[in-house]
């Protein structure tokens, strides 16, 4: 029983670690297409001119 505990508590925390790297691979990928995102932006306005 105390082995079983033990080990949903290990599988837990492998979860937790796995979430914490999916959220940062997501942050980071966010991160990426919000500063493509702007420099698109920024070229389309330096070519109107403005």
């Amino acid at each position: 029983m105390a082995e079983n505990i033990n080990n949903d508590r290990k599988f837990g925390n492998l979860e937790n670690y796995d979430n914490e790297l999916t959220n940062t691979a997501l942050k980071e990928n966010n991160q990426n297409k919000l500063k493509e995102h702007y420099e698109n932006i920024s070229q389309a306005l330096n070519n109107t001119g403005i």
